[in-house]
């Protein structure tokens, strides 16, 4: 066996080997150290271009440059706001003031005495059917009551006969006459049931009153909105002649999204502007709120309660609803055409001296009209680029139409 125990490497050599060892850990080191610095050096870079183009400025050369560009400038100021909420609409009758009118009956449709838009008054008559099953049950309530009499009149002669046979025929006389009397109570309340008054109903028998035509009445006053009649039709107590609705209100139905019911309260004023009626508005509260999110739309149906007087708001108009989330107050704010967007930001370009232009970061609250608030970033009395404004902004990607700095 070999004895390697007293084998070394030279001196000279085992300094050689460590100094390979060494050098090839300090090229590891370096590699790598080159592998990350692009990473750092591209972010680095990238928060460089973003603090750049937050704090760009547009320089135009020349002040008729911005005459040119058609750029106008506004003073940021404070305006009394109100915040607002605005949402679809769409109006309708008030179903608390609508009802429909069916015959009482089952019958042909003799005469009809109004149309759609005609106001009417409880108890006026509409139409008139001709109905067979009422004209056999005033035979049968007549004819109930005859056999009423007879039956009266056999009791008498039974009392005044001897007993026997008499008593036994008394008897059977005052049971059959028991039952005559409950077949007549429900004869009279069919009757009634067809909308007959008592008076009417007693008329009957006096008159022997046969006839089969049967008015049918208006329940309440308002208007007519609805006629599925046409004479000489069949008509049906399951199908509605008419629907008569009160117009001095109506129900408009709101949709709002599920990121703005957090401002919607019952009770809260709204007004509605039907498209087509040159901004008129009509004012009313909220009244209702649905329990669930409608599947398809992701909003929530709310409904308002306004007055419709002059009767000018009608069903089935769309518009838009501004609901009046939080009383007037002044804020500080910027004509809408003034805000950009840049870099996922919202901005401005505010007047500098030189005829430059400071694109500044700005923080939104509430939008009223053509204006919005600003809540940060911007001062009463600067002044800020309107028409033209999105010239500046391109201009930052556009060297040609002036110098970025």
């Amino acid at each position: 066996m070999a004895d390697f125990s007293d084998k070394r490497l030279p001196e000279g050599k085992l300094i050689a080997a460590v100094a390979v060892v060494s050098l090839a850990a300090v090229l590891l080191v370096w590699f790598a150290a080159r592998a990350h610095r692009p990473v750092e050096e591209a972010e680095q870079a990238d928060k460089e271009t973003a603090a750049e183009a937050e704090s760009a400025s547009v320089q135009l050369d020349r002040p008729e440059l911005v005459k040119a560009a058609g750029i106008q400038v506004e003073p940021v100021e404070t305006r009394t706001v109100e915040n607002m909420l605005t949402c679809n609409g769409s109006a309708g009758f008030n179903q608390n003031q609508y009802v429909k009118v069916p015959p009482k009956a089952d019958g042909i449709l003799a005469k009809i005495n109004v149309d759609v838009g005609a106001r009417v008054r409880a108890g006026d008559v509409l139409a008139t059917v001709n109905s067979q099953p009422l004209g056999d049950l005033k035979a049968s309530y007549i004819k109930a009551l005859v056999h009423q009499e007879h039956l009266r009149w056999q009791i008498e002669r039974y009392q005044a006969a001897a007993e026997g046979v008499a008593a036994k025929n008394l008897i059977e006389a005052r049971h059959l006459l028991e039952e005559e009397l409950a077949d007549t109570a429900r004869i009279k309340n069919r009757l009634e049931n067809f909308g007959l008054s008592g008076q009417q109903i007693d008329v009957i028998p006096k008159q022997r009153d046969l006839s089969t035509l049967l008015p049918v009445l208006a329940p309440r006053d308002g208007v007519v909105v609805l006629r599925q009649a046409v004479e000489g039709e069949p008509v049906q107590t399951a199908v509605p002649l008419f629907a008569i609705a009160d117009l001095e209100t109506m129900w408009v139905h709101l949709y709002v999204y599920e990121s703005q019911l957090r401002s919607v309260r019952i009770g809260q004023l709204v007004t509605f502007y039907p498209d087509g009626l040159g901004g008129q508005g009509f004012d009313g509260t909220i009244d209702w709120s649905s329990p669930e999110v409608d599947a398809a739309t992701r909003t929530i149906q709310l409904r308002a309660q306004v007055a419709n007087r002059e009767g000018a708001l009608r069903a089935n108009m769309f518009g838009k609803a501004v609901l009046h989330v939080e009383n007037a107050q002044p804020r500080l704010v910027v004509p809408q055409a003034a805000v950009q967007s840049h870099l996922g930001k919202h901005v401005v370009f505010v007047q500098q001296p030189n005829n430059a232009f400071e694109m500044r970061p700005i923080s939104l609250g509430i939008k009223d009209g053509p204006f919005w608030e600003v809540t940060a970033g911007l001062a009463a009395g600067e002044k800020v680029a309107t028409i033209g404004s999105f010239l500046l902004k391109a201009n930052l990607e556009n060297p040609d139409f002036g110098k970025v700095e």
